[in-house]
């Protein structure tokens, strides 16, 4: 008798756990939850120079491409091409301005964003690597200028953060850059 007290109270308890389970994870939670309209990529490795020619979309400065991966993942999703201009330095010339055009090619479109970004000296031994930080401080500004394929009218800001070896500039530049691409 007892033993089938406690099948029943066990057997009990398994059904309110899955019950929970489910309405937890239920096709409910997921359809309330929107999508992250962010795609987060690396411009990674060796940037060879290139020329770029997009109709009506102006590229100042030198172009370098390289790999482009899945910041999470790692995988490997397309190339990426950066533009740079050198617009502005300090007086010390430990840090400078450039206006950046980059180009993201995926399978499913290309997307061209064009910004001011920092460029600042590298102290100290973390990444020896790399000579300089680089960043855009404002993210609020929408800089993107051109899409195609699933990126088509695409609107919204596209926000760099890395470093780079710019000790064989304008020959190569390394890249290490992290974009944090926000669709509107």
């Amino acid at each position: 008798m007892i033993w089938k007290s406690t099948t029943r109270l066990s057997t009990m308890v398994l059904i309110a756990v899955m019950s929970t389970a489910l309405i937890a994870v239920g096709p409910s939670g997921a359809q309330a939850q929107p999508a992250d309209p962010n795609i987060v990529v690396t411009l990674a490795g060796t940037g060879v120079p290139v020329v770029v020619n997009i109709p009506n979309v102006a590229t100042p400065g030198a172009c370098f491409q390289t790999n482009l991966f899945n910041t999470h993942t790692g995988a490997l999703v397309g190339t990426g091409i950066d533009c740079i201009d050198i617009v502005g330095v300090d007086l010390a010339g430990t840090s400078f301005s450039v206006n950046r055009t980059t180009i993201f090619q995926f399978p499913q479109g290309q997307l061209v964003a064009n910004g001011l970004t920092t460029v600042v000296l590298k102290f100290g031994a973390s990444s020896p690597a790399f000579t300089h930080v680089v960043g855009d401080a404002d993210s609020a500004i929408p800089n993107i200028i051109f899409g195609t394929g699933r990126f088509r009218n695409a609107t919204g800001n596209v926000r760099l953060s890395g470093i780079v070896d710019l000790s064989s500039f304008p020959g190569t530049v390394g890249f290490n850059c992290i974009f944090v691409i926000d669709l509107d």
